[in-house]
């Protein structure tokens, strides 16, 4: 991590945010580097990386992770899936690959796991009941399921233009445990509502939030301050709860980029740190 020299109050963040990080990346040195600078990961877990990296090869990262005594979340597969599908063999496809990565998630033993809820209105909105309907078949075992390996299950944003059509997969799924993970960055790329308007509706659900930047209909995934994302509006609107205790997560796509996000998101963050 070259270039990496955080202050005092950016190591004190440090401790209390994750940074994504892909499981193979992992595995090819990057946990060392995220030990020695107590960088806690959001493990990324996609269909490559479950179908050959092989559970031999999992277990002992998971095993360095701890030893490392690191707090991983993980970010479940996305890619080609749907949970809402109409075709049963692709939901078929979809449940055991979400179950598998579920499983796969546990030896690291994350505060939570990430999913996608993948709601498409060029796709969805014309069977949107039956995409809903479907969609809490998917998610409810698979929450019962986390909740018994003390994993929060979260559903991340990502095409929606809008919260509505998360805001009943929610509610039903809620009683479960189930979360909302806020990714602010999707809102603007793909998104037409403002950020607030997604808060103001989803709020109540809110469990973790995914940071990072873009300049409007491109997922750049840019350090925070480098693209149109109301992030003091974001954090005013967190300040303004009674609670401080979501799970955040830098998402930079390019290592170099970790940097400047902590630096924006320093001065950005209103609570005490230790």
């Amino acid at each position: 991590m070259q270039g990496s020299n955080p202050t005092t109050r950016q190591r004190a963040l440090l401790e209390r945010i994750r940074v994504n990080a892909p499981a193979r990346m992992l595995d090819e040195g990057l946990i060392d580097r995220l030990v020695r600078l107590r960088v806690h990961p959001e493990i990324g877990l996609d269909a490559r990386i479950l179908d050959k990296m092989g559970g031999g090869r999992l277990k002992r990262l998971a095993r360095k992770i701890e030893a490392g005594g690191l707090r991983p979340s993980a970010h479940g597969p996305f890619f080609d899936l749907c949970p809402g599908a109409s075709d049963p063999r692709i939901l078929d496809v979809t449940r055991k690959r979400l179950g598998r990565a579920l499983e796969t998630a546990a030896w690291f033993e994350p505060a939570h796991i990430v999913y996608h809820p993948d709601y498409e209105e060029i796709r969805h909105a014309g069977r949107y009941s039956e995409w809903l309907e479907t969609s809490i078949e998917t998610w409810r075992p698979l929450a019962r399921r986390a909740r018994e390996l003390g994993i929060l299950l979260v559903l991340e944003n990502t095409y929606e233009s809008g919260p509505d059509p998360l805001a009943p997969l929610l509610a039903e799924l809620a009683p479960e445990g189930v979360g909302f993970c806020f990714d602010v960055g999707h809102s603007l790329a793909f998104g037409r509502t403002p950020l607030l308007e997604w808060l103001d509706l989803l709020g109540p659900y809110l469990s973790a939030l995914h940071l990072h930047d873009n300049p409007g209909g491109r997922d750049d995934h840019l350090p925070i301050g480098a693209g149109r994302v109301d992030f003091p509006g974001l954090f005013a609107w967190l300040a303004g709860r009674d609670r401080n205790d979501w799970a955040v997560t830098l998402e930079p796509h390019r290592e170099e980029d970790i940097w400047p996000s902590l630096a924006a998101l320093s001065g950005l963050w209103p609570w005490d740190l230790p």
